[in-house]
């Protein structure tokens, strides 16, 4: 089986990460999460009272969306008027 660690590189990532966890999550947690978010230099971490599937349902998907957006538009955006 071969190891998968993403830490070992994601100090060399250069752009702004955002992270979203639900914090029931028993699938995705753990000290590799953890140290994953350590390796990123630029990383933005938001959590949420859910569990894993939870971020599928109406209510909790608008806000982590919501967030998403926010975060595109802060790190990302584009000014249509240099185009």
């Amino acid at each position: 089986m071969i190891k998968y660690k993403p830490s070992s590189t994601a100090n060399q990532i250069e752009a702004s990460v955002l992270i979203c966890y639900g914090e029931f999550d028993k699938e995705t947690q753990g000290p590799q999460s953890a140290e994953l978010i350590k390796s990123l230099p630029k990383a933005e971490v938001k959590s949420y009272p859910v569990t894993h599937f939870e971020f599928y349902e109406h209510g909790i998907r608008e806000r982590i969306i919501s967030d998403q957006i926010d975060f595109l538009q802060r790190n990302f955006s584009v000014n249509p008027a240099t185009q």
